[in-house]
């Protein structure tokens, strides 16, 4: 498995180099892919034992609930893996859409959903926005599930009494997303996919990706609306001519 370290993926609108970007990428997807498989492999291990004990339950030192709960709480990890890997391949098949985004209304409401559950475990969730921002241009679900899952990890890793901050920032043509906070810690294999399957939503829709483990920083970009349409009206205006 990959070690919890910096990773920075981008993926951005510059055509100068496109065999190097599209290979890249997909030696960042098929890299994720196999980790996730191998993340499967150790939930499946104890499973299997957990399951062999099972027939010497009967005995007084093998308790049959205590088998039974590592069962129950294995397949469980296998199950939410194996959903991963499906949004993993989901991200990578489907095509993105490419609409404006309200991302201050998004992450809004995001707050709004998550704030008492920060709050149950002491952890302070504050949301510091730009005013003045353009829409971002991009997918509306694919980007949405992607900071629900960056927000579900910052709780994981974060102690009581640290505060996790949500940024909404311009920087040069792409809208950004950085949630940070947080001394962070070690990620297991789940974690890790869970933010796998966060930046291939983003890259699917020309983002950018970057991540750093402690202290926990995650940045999500997404193309400037007036930027990519500047784009396109340029293109269209060069193919006129």
């Amino acid at each position: 498995m990959r070690s919890a370290r910096l990773n920075v993926v981008m993926n951005t609108s510059d055509l100068t180099h496109p065999t190097s970007d599209c290979a890249g990428e997909q030696d960042g997807f098929y890299a994720d892919l196999a980790d996730g498989l191998h993340a499967m492999a150790q939930p499946l291990t104890i499973l299997r034992s957990a399951v062999a004990m099972l027939s010497f339950a009967n005995e007084p030192e093998v308790p049959r609930h205590r088998c039974l709960d590592i069962s129950v709480r294995q397949v469980e990890r296998v199950c939410d893996l194996f959903a991963s890997l499906q949004n993993l391949v989901a991200s990578r098949l489907g095509l993105a859409d490419a609409a404006p985004l309200d991302l201050r209304a998004l992450l809004t409401q995001k707050v709004e959903d998550r704030v008492a559950q920060f709050r149950e475990r002491g952890v302070e969730l504050a949301l510091v926005d730009a005013n003045l921002l353009p829409p971002a241009l991009g997918d509306a679900r694919r980007t949405e599930e992607a900071i629900s899952a960056v927000l579900e990890i910052a709780l994981a890793v974060a102690s009581q009494g640290e505060r996790i901050e949500i940024r909404r920032t311009r920087a040069s043509d792409f809208i950004e997303v950085v949630v940070a906070g947080g001394q962070g810690r070690r990620l297991n294999s789940g974690e890790l996919l869970a933010l796998s399957v966060a930046k291939a939503n983003l890259l699917s829709q020309r983002g950018q990706y970057r991540f750093t483990a402690e202290p926990f920083c995650v940045t999500l970009a997404l193309p400037a609306g007036e930027f990519a349409l500047q784009g396109e009206q340029t293109s269209a205006a060069t193919y006129a001519n």
